[in-house]
């Protein structure tokens, strides 16, 4: 591993990982993980409100390739929690088309409006 996690090795990376699963099942949870560099951020935003703009240009479809690439495997973790779809390029076509369509953005307001009210 890289600087900028405390797990030094990524075999240590994958026991933890592991470790979460196991929790998860023993709790009736699906639980998944995904292990990714820590040394540098993804897209180009450093900062809350930053990163913040950065999340919304790219739920209108505007990203980087870093930002994509880890929304599409962690989407594609999720889809894959809750219905079962591992095909990486199946759950990629599907998130791209949810964020074209600009239901990820509607979720996302939906979500925000949600938080306002409590």
């Amino acid at each position: 591993m890289e600087n900028g996690t405390y797990i030094e090795t990524r075999e240590d990376a994958k026991r933890l990982g592991k470790l979460l699963v196991k929790i998860g099942k023993s709790l009736n949870k699906d639980v998944g993980y995904i292990i990714s560099l820590m040394d540098e951020p993804v897209g180009k935003a450093v900062g809350n409100i930053l990163e913040i703009k950065e999340t919304i240009k790219a739920l209108n479809g505007n990203m980087t390739k870093d930002v994509e690439d880890t929304v599409i495997m962690l989407g594609s973790l999720a889809l894959n929690i809750t219905n079962g779809e591992k095909d990486l390029n199946t759950n990629a076509a599907r998130i791209l088309e949810v964020i074209r369509s600009g239901k990820a953005m509607d979720k996302f307001r939906q979500m925000v409006i949600a938080q306002r009210r409590k």
